[in-house]
């Protein structure tokens, strides 16, 4: 008879543990001390501007530039769009070439 009851509570006493760790667990959670968030804001690329079109605004158009001296050898390697090579901030703008940021060919 003694048998019978340990095994009789076994179960009641399985499920109750469950559930007071659950209750613990959510508990836990919604207790926890909040992580602050940071919004990344990437700093505006000199010489590319940013384009409104009504309320929509037009993601810039830059692209790589390199500058190639007479050898043809790369001395830098910029990122701006087409008008700010065309204005002559950074140069003569026969000597700059678009191009491609994963083979660095030029286009």
């Amino acid at each position: 008879m003694i048998d019978n009851i340990k095994w009789y509570w076994f179960p009641i006493i399985f499920c109750s543990a469950f559930i007071v760790i659950g209750i613990l667990a959510f508990w836990a959670i919604s207790h926890a001390p909040k992580i602050p968030t940071k919004t990344l804001v990437q700093e505006p690329i000199a010489g590319v501007t940013e384009k409104v079109i009504g309320s929509i605004k037009v993601p810039p158009t830059e692209t790589y530039f390199a500058e190639i001296d007479a050898n043809g050898t790369v001395l830098r390697v910029i990122v701006a769009d087409q008008a700010f090579i065309n204005s002559g901030k950074v140069g003569d703008p026969k000597n700059w070439g678009k191009i491609r940021q994963d083979t660095g060919h030029i286009h």
